[in-house]
């Protein structure tokens, strides 16, 4: 039997760029396979990507909040009590967007945010957090406390999250990118399969609905990997998304037509 043996899951990445017999074995005998070949690419894809922009959204994230340490002054707090050797409120900025994201104000010259957008007020005795919504909560500080923060502590912090925030970081994107895809691919396969159709019947090669379904989840791999590609090294150019839509409706027709040769 000519399709007995499929072909290896791997391989058929590789396959899917140029093999016209490869194409007539997914319209002949893949089924389920289809599909999880589907989520096997995209898992590599997101995968892939998960590892080089985690790593560089870690990296830039690490950069400037080695920067806001630079801006911290030392904090003393003494039985729940804050206060530094400066004479008035401490502006903190975020570097990217010079924008104050906390203020460090043990003189308590402040009421509250009226007069700022920081979304974190450290006073004498407690500190004032203002959420998304708007909504503040005030921390009052334990009596017991006795310590001191500055950029000395805030460095060592650093160091320490990222060790875990990086994997974390990697495992969220990657799950969330992949569900994502997924759902859109297998929707927007619902759409391409039409036009597959349309394809067959112009071309005279006319094939079923589910035959160019399946079909359409492997030709879509050259566009998958280009983008994944292009993701990693951060480049794009005008008419992106157009051009990954030419690049797969090329290879679904190419799909369609050596399905039945």
């Amino acid at each position: 039997m000519e399709h007995a043996k499929t072909t290896n899951i791997f391989h058929a990445i590789l396959l899917a760029f140029y093999s016209k017999k490869f194409y007539r074995e997914v319209a002949a005998v893949w089924r389920v396979k289809s599909f999880l070949y589907l989520l096997l690419l995209l898992a590599l894809s997101w995968a892939a990507v998960g590892l080089t922009q985690g790593n560089s959204f870690v990296n830039s994230m690490h950069v400037e909040l080695l920067s806001v340490s630079q801006q911290i002054p030392v904090i003393r707090f003494q039985n729940g009590v804050a206060s530094t050797e400066e004479q008035g409120a401490v502006y903190i900025k975020w570097p990217a967007s010079n924008k104050v994201v906390a203020v460090v104000d043990t003189h308590n010259q402040l009421s509250g945010f009226e007069k700022t957008k920081a979304r974190v007020i450290l006073q004498k005795n407690h500190m004032l957090i203002r959420s998304f919504t708007g909504a503040v909560t005030v921390k009052n500080y334990s009596k017991n406390l006795t310590t001191v923060f500055g950029p000395k502590q805030f460095r060592a912090i650093l160091t320490q999250a990222k060790n875990w925030v990086f994997p974390i970081i990697f495992i969220f994107s990657l799950l969330l990118g992949f569900v994502v895809s997924v759902i859109y691919r297998l929707i927007q396969a619902l759409i391409y399969a039409l036009i597959g159709k349309i394809f067959g019947f112009f071309s005279k090669h006319s094939v079923k609905y589910e035959t160019a379904y399946r079909l359409t989840l492997v030709a879509v791999t050259p566009a998958i990997i280009l983008g994944t590609l292009l993701s990693i090294f951060r480049i794009h150019y005008p008419y992106q998304l157009l051009f990954y839509f030419v690049l797969s409706m090329g290879y679904l027709f190419f799909a369609i037509t050596a399905a039945k040769q």
